[in-house]
């Protein structure tokens, strides 16, 4: 009866350990797979404004001229300016809005917004309008504090450490504008 329960524990405890292993070269495949497709420049996890996706998976830009002149006519007024904070505070003086996605019950949608520092920032630092397909720009840092282990997602990378960058991949917003 001894001798039965310490080989079903072994057993037990080789299964978890082939089950831990397993999952591991899952999880590898898995990773590796995502760093092929985007090495391609065919990852796309969320679509930029100013930007669609087509039927083939593609990035296009955005039907609505309404849209595109508005992102535009950002990209014009920071090459007037020179100030992301300068462009911002003259769309809402001028009372002009601009578009953003917002994700809701029916799907993705654009809004049209009095601008926030912020939002001209990203439109205008984002490298899809540029042209350019880009994965890896961030990372996971972990440390332990307290003894407890603490992730902080979305640390920037510098430029040359970026995974991937893929230049001339689609039609830059800013470069329509006459920039």
């Amino acid at each position: 009866m001894i001798q039965k329960l310490v080989n079903d524990r072994l057993l037990l405890g080789m299964k978890g350990t082939f089950s831990e292993l397993e999952l591991s070269i899952l999880r590898q495949r898995s990773q590796e797979a995502l760093r092929l497709k985007a090495a391609r420049g065919d990852l796309h996890t969320s679509v930029a404004i100013g930007y669609v996706r087509s039927a083939d998976d593609r990035l296009e830009l955005d039907p609505d001229k309404r849209v595109r002149e508005a992102l535009q006519l950002a990209f014009r007024k920071f090459a007037e300016f020179g100030s992301v904070r300068q462009v911002a505070i003259w769309l809402c003086d001028e009372g002009l809005k601009m578009p953003i996605v917002v994700y809701g019950p029916r799907g993705r949608m654009v809004e049209w917004r009095l601008p926030r520092y912020n939002t001209i920032h990203r439109l205008l630092t984002n490298p899809i309008c540029a042209g350019a397909y880009v994965f890896g720009r961030t990372k996971s840092q972990v440390r332990v504090e307290a003894g407890r282990k603490l992730i902080t997602y979305g640390v920037r990378r510098a430029r040359k450490e970026w995974q991937v960058l893929i230049h001339g991949h689609h039609a830059g917003l800013y470069l329509l504008g006459g920039l």
